[in-house]
């Protein structure tokens, strides 16, 4: 893989924005996953959103100079059979001031004083996290404190803290709370905003900060009807395909299969037909009452995979309720995958005229310039709740599990300033690839693409806070010439801060970028697997299929973890690996008992169709059926032989003609013998045949045809021609094939058993690519540069016998390489794969073959006088004399 920096700018987008709309963040996606496995809990699929996971990891983006930097990074992996893969990441930072250099502040902190704060001893947390705050708070800064529980006051009126005693005094105050009654959210958000305007200031941070504990059956701002809902929108279909609808919304998060919810609320029901179940399948995406909202959204219509025989046109129909109106469109589906992606309509949702009144009170307090933050304490708060105050109070949401979480937010500067400072201007990510190039996949922003362009939009961009975008693209086989990307990026509204850059996606690398972009593949993969796992865990049918494809993938992200950790700066990936260290013991048997032919950890309490113990286990003495017998808490397969003393296999098949053994439970026989009137009872036809067999392959064979076969160790020597295909992985121009080059090799051959042999051996070829397009003074130059190379191959042959004077033998290995003489630096390690027929010949135990080997390097060949690069594979036709030494023993 050749890793290239495409680009490390910083630039100036935008300047802040003074009252954006805020950002809404939940609980760190590493730290419930690590949470959730370090209880012996695997994530649930639904749990984890790979955007969100990706965008707010922390990349160690350097910290700008101006509002926002940049960083922008490209790999790219070359591939005979695909062409080349790139992922282009693309990392933004907003800077990050002082705590002393912010504006001063004009802060009402509301705490919930309700009963629920005594759990954890959740008030003590912030009494801690004040305590050390005040002690930062600047003579130009404000300060005001209110708690509610059945009702709110106002602990602490609004002071400008330009004293040590009134600092004494606010601290006081605090110490004063005591936990008590219901919580009343609404009052205390009210009562806040009254006492933010005394010290209210244009040029101020003005914002409420709510710390609640409140669980959801305390108040719900916005429940959900499902009989009703703000929007919901329906796709049917008389067919068994798979068709997908998408919905985006107004900031461009989309909703669809594989993101079945969205951060307002909005849902997908079900993903229907993915295996072609019914003819009459239904999708439906909704958005419950209050949740929507105001803008434009966008519907699209794909077909995801064709189960019908004959992928024939799809007609379909989509339902849309945008409030109270109801409209029908009627559409075809031609083709399958991303080309069959259809946009439907497009609509405006104005709202149903029901917003909730504190919802009201929120927008509207924003306006005017007071903003509201909140913060969730515990793991029992209503996040939803929490979430819709701070998006439409035009501030921050965050979940803080632990005391640490809460002391750090108030006394981090750069956590305080991605919460008290208004986020940067929104800003609009447009990204346009050469023709011919394939994008398959964005990752971390929500984006649209529509054939070689990328359009996102990274709605909020607080001060400290940093996002993530990465794309996935695809450059075909044979793709000739330049290839780039052009990026755009526009922050703001009037007029719009914008930035240009073209990429070129084939630049040199740096040690910087090579290990940022390890870092970034191993988090991206290690999302991958996060979401995998957790789809193999909790399926419906988990079996023992699934439960091995989840310990597999467990174990292969734990080793890739490992080996880019060695690979990039100290410390980096230590959680990732961490969660997914404690992934691989939770799918460890040792861990489980059986059920459904598969483990379930026993710590955990879950129902896979039937119901389980609290413990999530069933009775070691429960006899079930699993293909096999139950052998001390496992299943074993009926091709195993179970040890002496375990039970039989539950079913059991045995030929016909074939006696039981003698401990089965069947009861005795009398012995008929024949009178001296009947004849006796022919012998069974299919017994006498056995008998004949057996006998046959006990003679031992004679001199003859077959003769040269029973050795076990042969020597082979061949001579031929390879047909190479070289690829260029430059600007250079390289032909895609030269003339036969000249192969000549000897191997030896060990045969195991009558069907498996070992090869291995060593062989000489000449490489002799061609680089053409070069120019001197003018006219065109082709330039040679051969190599001598020696490769010693190791395979694995099959071995069949067609007839008595042939065998066939397929095989498969790898092979290293040494250049002896040429310019040419070829990489150590290749695969190879093959086919050999050989053929009896004269006396004795000789025979000749014919060899037909497809071989390819596994990296890429520096022509050190260039320096140039490429790619190569060749096809070698080879005939050949083998010879047997030391028979077999019969």
């Amino acid at each position: 893989m050749k890793y290239i920096l495409c680009a490390l700018i910083f630039v100036f987008l935008s300047t802040p924005a003074l009252f954006a709309e805020g950002s809404v963040e939940g609980v760190s996606p590493q730290a419930r996953s690590r949470y959730l496995s370090n209880n012996g809990i695997i994530l649930p699929p639904g749990d984890l959103d790979i955007d969100s996971y990706l965008s707010s990891y922390d990349f160690g983006y350097p910290e700008p100079q101006t509002s926002v930097g940049l960083s922008i990074f490209n790999s790219v992996k070359r591939t005979l059979s695909r062409g080349a893969e790139g992922l282009l990441q693309i990392g933004l930072r907003a800077k990050s001031p002082p705590f002393d250099e912010l504006p001063p502040l004009n802060l009402v902190l509301v705490i919930d004083t309700s009963r629920g704060m005594n759990d954890n001893n959740k008030l003590a947390w912030f009494k801690t996290a004040v305590g050390a705050f005040i002690q930062k708070v600047r003579n130009i800064d404000a300060l005001s404190l209110v708690s509610f529980s059945n009702t709110a006051q106002v602990v602490f009126q609004p002071t400008l803290m330009d004293t040590f005693q009134k600092r004494r005094a606010f601290m006081a105050a605090v110490d004063s709370l005591v936990p008590q009654g219901d919580p009343n959210i609404e009052a205390g958000i009210t009562l806040g905003y009254e006492q933010a305007i005394p010290y209210f200031r244009p040029n101020s941070i003005n914002q409420v900060l709510l710390f609640s504990a409140a669980g959801p059956d305390a108040v719900r701002l916005l429940m959900p009807n499902l009989n009703t809902g703000d929007i919901r929108v329906t796709l049917t279909w008389n067919n068994r395909n798979d068709l997908d609808l998408h919905v985006e919304g107004p900031t461009g998060e989309e909703i669809m299969f594989d993101k079945p919810r969205d951060s307002r609320g909005g849902y997908l029901d079900a993903d229907s037909n993915p295996y072609g179940e019914t003819r009459k399948p239904e999708e439906t995406i909704f958005w419950p009452d209050n949740r929507a909202l105001r803008g434009t959204y966008r519907v699209y219509v794909q077909n995801y995979l064709s189960n019908e025989p004959a992928q024939l046109p799809t007609p379909f129909q989509v339902e849309v309720k945008n409030g109270n109106e109801y409209l029908t469109f009627n559409g075809t589906l031609h083709g399958v995958g991303r080309t069959s992606l259809t946009e439907v309509c497009t609509f405006e949702y104005a709202g149903t005229g029901e917003f909730d009144h504190l919802s009201q009170l929120a927008a509207r307090r924003k306006q005017q310039g007071i903003v509201l933050s909140t913060m969730g304490l515990g793991s029992t708060f209503d996040g939803e709740l929490l979430r819709t105050l701070a998006m439409h109070g035009g501030g921050a949401f965050r979940a803080l599990g632990t005391q640490k979480m809460v002391t750090d937010v108030m006394n981090i500067d750069r956590e305080f300033t991605r919460i008290a400072v208004p986020p940067v201007k929104t800003l609009s990510v447009e990204l346009n690839f050469n023709p011919g190039l394939e994008i398959q996949e964005v990752l971390g922003v929500p984006g649209r693409i529509a054939g070689t362009r990328v359009t996102c939009t990274i709605p909020n961009l607080h001060p400290g806070d940093y996002k993530t975008l990465f794309v996935r693209y695809r450059i075909p086989p044979r793709t000739r010439g330049l290839q780039t990307a052009s990026l755009r990026i526009t922050g703001g509204e009037s007029p719009p801060d914008t930035f240009e850059q073209t990429l070129t996606l084939t630049e040199p690398v740096n040690e910087y970028a090579r290990k940022m972009l390890r870092h970034s593949v191993a988090v991206v993969d290690f999302a991958l697997a996060l979401k995998e796992i957790g789809g193999h865990y909790y399926s419906a049918e988990l079996d023992a299929r699934r439960y091995k494809l989840a310990q597999r993938l467990s174990r292969d992200t734990k080793r890739s973890l490992e080996s880019a950790k060695r690979n990039i700066q100290a410390g980096a990936l230590t959680q990732e690996l961490a969660v997914m260290t404690r992934y691989v013991e939770i799918l460890s048997p040792a861990n489980g008992t059986l059920i459904a032919g598969g483990v379930l950890p026993i710590n955990e309490t879950r129902s896979v169709n039937e119901t389980l113990l609290a413990s999530g286990t069933r009775p070691i003495s429960e006899v079930r059926q699993v293909d096999g017998a139950l052998l001390a808490g496992r299943v074993l397969p009926i091709s195993e032989t179970p040890p002496a003393g375990r039970p039989q296999p539950i079913t059991e098949t045995r030929r016909v003609n074939e006696a039981p053994p003698a401990d089965d439970r069947i009861p005795p026989q009398k012995e008929e013998r024949p009178t001296e009137d009947e004849d006796p009872p022919k012998e069974p036809t299919v017994i006498r045949e056995e008998v004949r067999i057996v006998e046959r392959e006990k003679e031992e064979p004679t001199e003859g045809v077959d003769t040269w076969k029973y050795h076990w160790l042969f020597l082979n020597a061949r001579v031929g021609g390879s047909f190479r295909l070289y690829l260029s992985t430059e600007d250079s121009d390289i032909p895609n094939s030269s003339a036969l080059a000249p192969d000549v090799g000897f191997e030896m051959e060990v045969h195991f058993f009558n069907f498996l042999a070992l090869q291995f051996g060593i062989n000489y070829a000449l490489d002799n690519p061609e680089y053409q397009g070069m120019t001197y003074e003018g006219f065109p130059l082709t330039v040679k540069y051969p190599t001598s190379l020696l490769s010693t191959p190791f395979m694995v042959k099959g071995i069949f016998n067609p007839s008595l004077r042939s065998t066939l033998g397929p095989y498969a290995g790898v092979y290293l390489n040494f250049p002896i003489i040429g310019p040419a630096k070829s990489p150590l390690l290749g695969v190879l794969g093959g086919l050999e027929f050989a053929t009896k010949v004269g006396p004795g135990a000789g025979a000749i073959f014919f060899d037909m080997r497809y071989s390819q390097d596994i990296g890429s060949t520096e022509v050190t006088a260039g320096p140039f690069y490429y790619d190569r594979l060749f096809i070698t036709l080879s005939i050949g004399y083998k010879y047997g030494l030391f028979k077999k023993k019969h």
